[in-house]
């Protein structure tokens, strides 16, 4: 009996730790990430992205983490408020060695800054992120 308890605790904290937001926790109205499908070349490459963000905000970061096949995280990126990149290309670097072909994720979380005031002379800054729907694609052999 014993074993049992043991062996459903651990399922359902493997259940609770590998569970992915559902779909509409995504924040499509903040922007969007994405890729077309490509080959996966040998040796170590940049692959290209692109994203586009709607903060309405003053500030913000938009963080992204590419998931390769197995769930393994392969590369990360980061973009920043700067005047006229609210829409872009960028790429993520990552080697053949490290994964294998296979559908890939670009996962996207835009923290966006904002400035809060009780009153006039007391104001603080605050954050709140957002994780914007993720990209699939494929990657093939050469």
């Amino acid at each position: 009996m014993r074993r049992v308890v043991l062996a459903l605790l651990t399922v359902a904290a493997l259940l609770l730790t590998t569970a992915q937001a559902p779909a509409q926790a995504y924040q499509q109205r903040f922007g969007r990430v994405w890729r077309g499908d490509g080959v996966l070349h040998p040796g170590c490459h940049h692959y290209a992205y692109h994203y586009v963000v709607r903060p309405h905000a003053d500030d913000w970061v938009l963080e992204t983490f590419l998931v390769g096949p197995g769930g393994k995280q392969l590369a990360s990126d980061a973009v920043q408020k700067e005047p006229g990149n609210r829409r872009g290309t960028r790429n993520l670097r990552f080697c053949r060695a490290s994964t294998h072909p296979g559908l890939f994720k670009i996962r996207g979380k835009l923290t966006r800054t904002f400035q809060v005031c009780s009153t006039p002379l007391t104001c603080t800054t605050e954050d709140k992120a957002v994780w914007i729907k993720p990209a699939r694609f494929r990657l093939r052999h050469a």
